[in-house]
């Protein structure tokens, strides 16, 4: 785990505790000022989390239940039930149970808790947090000639290829800063290459299934407009998944050279990372 990572983790268990206490100390209706103190406390912390999530791909907003079960903390939140009591009546003798301990077999399986890798979940969600981002950008530039006409006219791909850089290549938008640092620390060593594989990967997927799915709609829209819609051949459809493939691999390639300050990475070196 990045210290970056660690520090946003480290906010966050600190946030929910605040959070917490204050909504505990409105309930309980201490004073004013001590749950004014929280409140300050709390929106503080909560713009360090934002500004470090930021810096890594994460949305700014977070559900706060989520982030207390994968921090696997017992953080309860305002509301929570208060434990059962337990009778406290001490047990005769004759009442207890005659039972010969037995030691516990050790699990053959690792601790789930110990085991989870939270850099590779913050890799793939950042992954797809950018290639989302370039998807929307792409689909915007899509549309933007067709709001000045007249009764915003459909035309749905293929009958409206997708746009094309000066190179010749699909505009695929731009793969962000954070995706070059992800996938140029490949070019480490051995040990970084394994989660520059997951950020190419989910990257790939995330974009490429995001525009496959607006191409869709485009169809679907089209059709319920009366426009005469036939369906494309399974064999263009594959194409055109290889060739959002490769403009996403160029586009995380120019990230990448940037990052690292070096003309040599292609989209083929990108393409081999993702081992596609």
């Amino acid at each position: 785990m990045s210290r970056l990572s660690r520090r946003h983790d480290k906010l966050l268990r600190r946030y929910l505790v605040v959070a917490r206490e204050r909504s505990d100390a409105q309930a309980q209706g201490p004073s004013r000022r001590h749950v004014e103190r929280l409140a300050v406390r709390e929106r503080a912390l909560f713009g360090s989390i934002r500004r470090i999530r930021v810096q890594l791909g994460l949305p700014q907003s977070f559900d706060p239940d989520l982030e207390t079960a994968r921090l696997d903390r017992d953080v309860p939140m305002s509301g929570s039930r208060q434990p059962r009591g337990r009778d406290s009546s001490p047990l005769m003798w004759s009442d207890r149970p005659r039972v010969k301990p037995v030691p516990a077999a050790r699990s053959s399986q690792p601790d789930a808790k110990t085991t989870r890798d939270v850099t590779v979940e913050l890799i793939s969600h950042s992954a797809r947090y950018c290639a989302r981002k370039a998807a929307e950008d792409l689909l915007e530039h899509r549309a933007s000639p067709a709001r000045g006409c007249p009764g915003r006219t459909i035309v749905a791909w293929p009958e409206r290829p997708l746009a094309r850089t000066a190179n010749g290549d699909i505009y695929a938008g731009s793969a962000g800063l954070l995706m070059g640092e992800l996938v140029g620390r490949a070019f480490d060593g051995d040990d970084a290459i394994a989660n520059a594989r997951i950020a190419a990967r989910n990257y790939i997927d995330e974009f490429t299934t995001v525009v496959m799915a607006a191409l869709n709609r485009e169809r679907l829209v089209a059709a319920r407009l009366g426009q005469a819609i036939e369906d494309a051949p399974a064999g263009e459809l594959s194409d055109l998944r290889r060739l959002l493939a490769q403009a996403s691999c160029k586009r995380i390639a120019v990230e990448v050279r940037v990052a690292r300050r070096v003309s040599t990475v292609t989209a083929e070196d990108v393409a081999a990372i993702a081992a596609l």
